[in-house]
């Protein structure tokens, strides 16, 4: 048996300290790429979004290292991601490949205990009178978390001078499904989006909302919103944040990514919305 799993930001990090300790064989499919997507785009039904596209890309390129055993993370309501691995598993087997697949849903336990902070960070230099920018990124948890989905927006958005802050993560997945057992997940993002959005309605569309509405109160000068093309949970959520913004007099953008995104008008959209934060940042200074 040789594991592999599709690439989800830096998890694959995780995958391989957990697979050495254990002495599991397993491989780590090539990052993310226009090649990858191309090779998924191929062999996926064409209205699947990005986020399916490219894991199909990773496994046929798993595949050819050896990979026979995939493993997934679960479902997430009435989002078409629930329905992945199944879908996934008959793409597979029509292209010859007679694959296992191993569904991680709510586990009982999270793995080891977080690092500790390295103290080293403390003989930092910090420059104090810094006043960033700063911008929340929230949307469908898979295109937000991996970066060549999301076109490396943190790298972008720092290279511009902008303090960004991203909720969701590997982690708070984790804690979130153990805390969904007993009904205590998430009471923050519950609360804060109770008044636009209170039922869940698949996929993290309730998380967007109630980022969007924490990130207001929190003194964010703006959010980001970003999802795959056809993204059903989004998509509802990017009706309602227009009334967010209004009501809290809060600017949000909102990004939609697919394999056909060209990076110089996603880049100009950016800037453009950068400008409109700095302008309203001056404003209020003056």
């Amino acid at each position: 048996m040789k594991i592999m799993t599709p690439h989800l930001g830096n998890t694959y990090l995780v995958t391989k300290a957990v697979f050495d300790t254990l002495g599991i064989d397993y491989i780590i499919p090539e990052f993310n790429s226009k090649k990858s997507l191309e090779i998924g785009s191929m062999y996926s039904p064409d209205d699947m979004c990005l986020p399916f596209k490219l894991m199909m890309g990773n496994y046929i390129q798993g595949i050819e290292q050896g990979a026979d055993t995939i493993i997934i993370t679960g479902s997430c309501g009435p989002c078409r991601y629930g329905e992945y691995c199944e879908l996934q598993i008959n793409t597979l087997k029509k292209l010859g490949h007679n694959l296992n697949f191993i569904v991680l849903d709510k586990p009982s336990e999270i793995g080891p205990k977080e690092f500790l902070n390295d103290k080293r960070l403390d003989s930092l230099e910090i420059c104090s009178d810094r006043n960033p920018i700063k911008v929340a990124i929230i949307g469908e948890i898979y295109t937000i978390i991996e970066p060549f989905s999301n076109l490396f927006i943190e790298d972008k958005l720092m290279e511009y001078g902008v303090s960004t802050q991203r909720k969701l993560t590997p982690s708070w997945w984790a804690k979130n499904s153990i805390m969904s057992v007993v009904g205590m997940n998430s009471l923050d993002i519950r609360k804060a989006s109770k008044e636009y959005l209170p039922l869940y309605i698949g996929g993290h569309a309730r998380e967007c909302i109630g980022e969007a509405v924490m990130a207001a109160h929190d003194g964010f000068d703006g959010a980001i919103q970003i999802f795959p093309m056809g993204c059903m949970p989004e998509i509802v959520c990017k009706a309602v944040l227009p009334s967010i913004s209004k009501d809290k007099n809060f600017p949000i953008l909102t990004l939609v990514v697919d394999e056909m995104t060209g990076e110089a008008g996603y880049i100009t959209r950016i800037e453009a919305f950068l400008d409109l934060l700095e302008r309203r940042k001056q404003k209020c200074i003056i």
